[in-house]
């Protein structure tokens, strides 16, 4: 009877094993929801230079295995720096993945939106590339002809591209959404 506080209330413990949290607030749920993706451009960026720098040393090796001692450092600069292109274009293919989601009842319409943002993913980085040739000496063909020829190369691989990173970015989306549900 004397332990018990005056109030009538049951007596709460001095220290807890159960670590208290802070309730959600707006600033809290912001801040998380830009961290989100902030690491997800962080390893797009990362995932890009990363196989920049192994195109750029296969370019090299396979300049070297073929007999040119000295390389072809326009090649080998090309080849990585084509990678650095992908990841300045990838911010559309997020931003249209999140605005048009592959679902229901929409999932056609929105198929057509992103047949058309891997379209122009693939003009996009083909133009760069053409650019980028021209600023290291390549002016081989005329500028309609080296575009025309680099869209068509880079056509499937666009593709591939954008819809792999389309898949990364619904499955990042599901996996904060399946969080906030839990």
């Amino acid at each position: 009877r004397c332990l018990q506080p005056l109030s009538g209330s049951p007596p709460q413990p001095r220290y807890s094993r159960v670590a208290t949290t802070q309730p959600n607030t707006a600033e809290a749920e912001t801040a998380r929801r830009t961290l989100a993706p902030a690491r997800l451009w962080l390893l797009i960026l990362i995932g890009c230079i990363v196989a920049g720098f192994l195109d750029a040393l296969e370019a090299y090796l396979q300049g070297y295995v073929g007999g040119d001692r000295h390389g072809d450092w326009g090649f080998v600069i090309f080849s990585g720096m084509e990678w650095l292109f992908l990841a300045a274009l990838t911010p559309n293919t997020y931003w249209l993945g999140r605005r048009f989601p592959l679902q229901r009842p929409y999932w056609g319409k929105h198929l057509l939106i992103h047949i058309a943002g891997a379209l122009t993913l693939c003009f996009g980085w083909a133009f760069m590339g053409v650019l980028l040739r021209r600023a290291l000496g390549r002016n081989d063909p005329p500028f309609g002809q080296d575009l025309t020829s680099w869209v068509l190369t880079s056509l499937p691989w666009s593709f591939f591209m954008y819809f792999a990173v389309l898949g990364c970015v619904h499955a990042f989306t599901y996996y904060v959404e399946s969080r906030e549900r839990a």
